[in-house]
This record gives structure tokens, sequence and C-alpha cells, in this order.
């Protein structure tokens, strides 16, 4: 065939695909545009999911009315001026390409006014063709509306998500904008309800608490670490305040936010041990490396960089958070020690029973449904393992602030004190229906982020048939007044958002939704965590209990929860024949 020179709409819309994938890519691109115009608020109105309406508006400095028909010309731009200047691009976007090829698959119109001007002029295009410029009485900054997406093109329609789909991407794009520029004030409308609103004030913590809750924001530890490959500093969760997916994982390099696995790893590394498996933290960091260090231009929507000096700063990035997570406070304090005492002795980590439990032989409470457990028999229901187990070792302390040591005639053990509880509650939890509920005392209040309060909306049934009794009490506050029985000594505000984030990820049926809810929900929650002190009498009960299981060996996601090593073993190690 032979060579031809293709018609301009042709070059537009292939461009268009490029950039323009669904209402997330248009919101993308006006609200980048918004930020570098200097606005303070932005506010993004859909309707349809975006598909009938995406309407941005700004108080940012606008366009000259002679500059409004260059805006929707191909390869214009305010924001750069030379090729040298490729380097070290500092706004969200130079592209030329966005708004003319937004306006080749849709009807666009842009009304815009300069701060020092009395009036605007607005300026409307369809199919890429545009109309004259008329003026227009506003306030000054800018307003972008997209009506019909794709109507042009029924190809690229059709592959569309449902709105409701299309307006959870809308929210993820808003959240990483609102985390990459926490000085501006960003609000979302869907189909008239206010969905998202942040503040402005310029602080993190106030984005977290403004986007997904005060309790998700209150559990964050402040992260600040340099070296010679740039800086980083922002947000970690505390260890145990983690979720079921990477949904609330921000990584922002030169202002702009990214994605990019290897320096998620590198984050995710610093937790090594502080996590169970399909468990991630939550982060938003700021990474501050030499313009020169860093290509934005290596992905057409600029989610990717490339980095020059990437091995250096995923070290820096672990390090950083490491050290953050190291100075948390632990969940038990030791004893004090009256002053002139002497210093308790170096246990190498173990916990050792003090002289008053040895005396009393006092046992504290360990389970949260301890009325659902036998401490010292046999869990009711529950068979014997395949192969005969003996008698329960006997506990000798705990080391770690994790593993509890214990020791019979032919080994030494190990045991994941977490996991074991984990296993002991999960055999008992088969045995409750996981759709009973208990009303509360007291209703919980809590609020929800704007994906969370989606995925409400599109769950309310399967959370009433598990037993939450659930009502709007704002615009993303809901009131808990029931939550199912297996729950109820562990009803917190987290509790819902964990069980919306994991109906969420969908995929699944309800029985295995509620194998879920059992396995990953009720009984981690209810389990002794990381540096729980447990006495000699709980650390022995735990052992015993875990012995009288189905499957004592594994937790419910599959980890070990004890290691044997037996004496003969040891033997060898010790090179003792």
């Amino acid at each position: 065939m032979p060579i031809r020179l293709l018609p301009p709409d042709v070059i537009d819309q292939i461009a268009a695909g490029e950039v323009v994938e669904r209402p997330a890519s248009v919101v993308k691109e006006l609200v980048e545009n918004a930020v570098d115009a200097g606005a303070r608020h932005v506010f993004v109105r859909l309707e349809g999911g975006g598909i009938d309406l995406v309407e941005v508006t700004d108080d940012g400095g606008g366009i000259a009315p002679e500059e409004l028909a260059l805006a929707l010309g191909r390869h214009q731009t305010s924001k750069l001026l030379a090729i040298d200047e490729l380097a070290g691009i500092s706004s969200y976007g130079f592209r030329g390409e966005a708004l003319p090829s937004i306006a080749s698959v849709s009807r666009l119109q842009i009304a815009s006014r300069p701060p020092e001007l009395s009036g605007g002029m607005l300026i409307e295009a369809e199919g890429g063709r545009l109309q004259a410029p008329t003026p227009i009485a506003m306030s000054h900054g800018t307003r972008v509306a997209v009506r019909d997406l794709f109507r042009q093109v029924p190809a690229r329609r059709k592959f569309l998500l449902p709105p409701p789909a299309e307006a959870r991407r809308v929210i993820g794009v808003l959240e990483r904008m609102a985390m990459a520029a926490p000085q501006v004030a960003f609000s979302l409308s869907l189909d008239g309800q206010e969905a998202l609103r942040t503040s402005g004030s310029g602080n993190l913590s106030e984005v977290f608490a403004d986007l997904f809750g005060v309790e998700v924001a209150e559990n964050l530890v402040p992260v600040d670490g340099r070296a010679d490959a740039g800086r980083v500093h922002g947000l970690v969760s505390r260890p145990g305040r983690d979720r079921g997916n990477r949904q609330w994982q921000f990584l922002v390099i030169g202002g702009r936010p990214v994605e990019t696995g290897r320096l998620r790893y590198a984050i995710e590394a610093a937790y090594q041990g502080r996590l169970l498996k399909g468990r991630f933290p939550v982060f938003c960091l700021r990474l501050e490396v030499p313009a020169g260090d860093v290509d934005v231009n290596v992905h057409p929507a600029k989610l990717e960089v490339r980095l020059r000096r990437e091995r250096e700063v995923a070290s820096l990035l672990h390090d950083a958070v490491a050290a953050a997570l190291s100075f948390q406070p632990r969940s038990v304090v030791a004893p004090s020690v009256a002053t002139g005492a002497a210093p308790p002795p170096d246990t190498g980590g173990m916990a050792l029973p003090s002289a008053a439990e040895v005396a009393a032989g006092r046992e504290a409470p360990l389970f949260t449904l301890a009325e659902e457990l036998e401490r010292y028999g046999r869990a009711p229901g529950v068979e014997r393992p395949p192969e005969t187990l003996t008698e329960a070792p006997a506990a000798l302390g705990q080391a770690g602030g994790l593993f509890l040591v214990a020791a019979d005639r032919d080994a030494i053990y190990l045991f994941d004190q977490h996991a074991a509880h984990e296993r002991i509650h999960y055999e008992q939890l088969e045995l409750q229906d996981v759709r009973a509920a208990q009303m509360l005392l007291s209703p919980l209040v809590v609020r929800l982020s704007a994906l969370e309060s989606q995925t409400l909306g599109d769950h309310l049934e399967d959370l009433v048939r598990y037993g939450f009794e659930v009502e709007h009490f704002g615009d993303r506050d809901v009131l808990v007044r029931a939550v199912p029985r297996l729950f109820g000594r562990e009803a917190s505000p987290s509790l819902l958002p964990e069980l919306l984030d994991a109906l969420a990820q969908g995929g699944e049926g309800p029985i295995e939704r509620e194998e879920r809810v059992r396995r990953e929900l009720a009984a981690c929650r209810a389990s002794v965590k990381e540096h729980d002190r447990l006495s000699p009498i709980e650390q022995q009960s735990l052992i015993r209990q875990l012995w009288n299981c189905r499957e004592p060996r594994f937790c419910p996601h599959g980890r070990p929860t004890y290691l044997r090593l037996g004496y003969d073993e040891l033997r060898q190690r010790f090179l003792r024949r």
C-alpha cells in the first residue's frame, strides 16, 4: 500500500489515544493544568461517571482571551520554550496534545478569565472544530467542560466501565493529586453529591484525614531521611495499621505523583517481619532529587519516571522508613525499675516470668473471645491433626517481641504468637455464623474515604447479610449500629473500612467473601500482636490450644505457626556427634 499523510482528524484521534483513555485521564490532564496555573481551589464535577460530563473549575491565573484558541491547537504550550528544558520539567505537563486531543473525542467548552481582566471569554469545540470565542461573565480562573466522551468514537466508548467504576478511577486520580499538592483544596461532586473534599492547608496529615479519616491520619508516623541521592520526607503507617491493597500508597517525585514498583518494594521491605502476607502499608513519601537525575518523559501520562541513581534512592527510602518505624512506641511497656535498684538482667529480648507472676500463678486475660475458648482443653468441635502429636511443649518465655520459646524432651520450638493465635481463633470462628448480628451499645461514627463510600453503595446488601446495620450520617460519615457477632468485641471505627476494602477487591462469590471476612478480619483482629507481653500461663495456654487445633502448623494466611528444632539437629549444628 502506498504511504500517505494522515488526515488531521485521524492524527488528532491517534494522539487522543495516547492521552485520553477514560474520564480519569481527562480529569488528570485538566486538574494538572489547573495546579500549574496556580490554582488554590479545584472543583471537579462528574455526571455519569464522567462519561456524560467532566467539569473542572479552578481559581488559577486563567488564559488570556487572545490565547484561548491557541490552547486548543496541537503543540501549543506555556510550559516549555527550548529543548534543553525537557530535562528539567518542573510543571505537571507540557504536552500541547491534551486539550486538542480531548476536544477531538468530545464536546469541549473552555471559559477563562485572568485576574487582571473584568470579564472572561468562552470557546467551544466539537470533534476538534472550533467555534468563535464569545465574552462571558465569570470569576477569575478557568472552567473546562467535557461532554459526551468518545461520542464520535463508539468503538472506544463501549470499552468504558460502568459509571460507578469510572468514578472510582477519578477518585484515585484526585487522591494522588491531593497528596502531591496538599496546598490545593480539591473537591469532587458525583451526580450532585459531594464525594471528596480536602482543606488545602498544606498539611499532609490533614489531607490523609480529609480523604481517609482521622483514625488513619492518627496512625501515621513522620519520615525524614537524607543521603547523597536526595531527600525523602512524608508519612508512613505504623505496623498493624495496614491494608489489603496498595491503593493508599503515594510516592511523589519532584512534586509529581508517580507509580514505580521498584521503589515501592524498597519501602515495603522496611516493614519486613511487621506485616502479614497480603497486607500493605499506607504511606505518602515525597522524594527530592536533582532535576537532572530524573526523567519524567518515559510514559505518555507521566505516571512512571526513570531515576539515574535508582539503587541509591531505593536504599534511601528503605533506610528512612525503617528508621522511622524503629522509633515508634511499643504496645507493651517494660515494668519500671525502682530508683537505685539494679537494672534487670539482659535476656536478649526474652520475656522471663517475674517473681510476682511465679508466686501468684495468676492468669491475666489473653483471648478477646475468652468465652468461646477453652484455655486448657481441646477446642470444642475441632478434631486432632492427622499425625499424632505429643503433649504440648512447655513454654519457656518470649523472645523478639513476637516469638514464644518452648521445649519438650525431643526438641525446642519457636512459636509465632500472632500466627498461632490466628489459627486458634479461625477454627473457633468456623463454628460461628458470620451473618449473626450484634447491636452495639454505642453506635460508631465512621468517616469513609470517597472510594469506600462508593463501595458501601455497591455492597450494601452484602453488609446487611453479614450483620451490619449502617446508616448515612452526613456526606461521607456513617453510623454503624450493629456488626457481625464475631466482631462484637473488636468493633472499632476501622472495622467497616477494612471490610469495604476486602469487598472492593471483587472477583469472589459469597462463600469466598465470607471466608475472607473470617480469615483476614475476625481471626486477625482478635489475635495478640507483635510486642504484646504474655504471662507464663498465657504462653502455655496459647501453645496448648494450638496443639489441639485441627491444623496447628499454619495460620489462616498459610504462614507457619511454629518451627521445631530437634536435639539431634542441634547437636549436629554444634558439631557434637
